[in-house]
């Protein structure tokens, strides 16, 4: 019962976020989402938080940047879809205030994205979230936030 009611409210969130003409550009397919959520809750994990994955403006090469209070000794998963297909050509990154990255979803020296990053995160603080577009003129896409006591 509350996995349907999250999932009435998350079709509702993004029916009523998707009036902007730069969100209405970013088509990301609906079933894929619903399939993301299940595959957490079944998992253990609870959504924290999903963002909307795009640039701040039109025309340039950046990405929204988030703030994430993260607690310590909870497992922490993310989970970026594309609008491309899986995370191909967005870079998610975490980062301590000091700018060092602790998780990210691209692995620079084989090239390779993915689609999910796991970490248990070791200091209760606040962190930054921020997306990077790589090789792409049109990537933008969701990413899902969810957490799991693992104290």
């Amino acid at each position: 019962m509350k996995i349907f009611l999250f999932l009435c409210s998350l079709f509702a969130f993004m029916a009523f976020s998707s009036s902007s003409e730069a969100y209405a550009q970013c088509d990301v397919d609906s079933m894929a989402q619903v399939k993301i959520m299940k595959d957490l809750s079944k998992n253990g994990y609870r959504l924290s938080k999903s963002y909307r994955v795009q640039r701040t403006c039109r025309g340039c090469n950046n990405f929204r940047n988030y703030t994430v209070i993260m607690t310590k000794g909870n497992t922490y998963t993310l989970v970026v879809l594309s609008s491309e297909g899986g995370a191909e050509n967005i870079i998610a990154n975490f980062k301590e205030l000091s700018g060092a990255v602790i998780a990210s979803n691209y692995d620079d020296g084989s090239k390779k994205f993915y689609t999910s990053i796991t970490f248990q995160c070791n200091r209760t603080a606040p962190y930054y979230l921020n997306f990077l577009p790589k090789d792409s003129k049109s990537s933008c896409g969701m990413a899902f936030l969810a957490f799991k006591i693992t104290k």
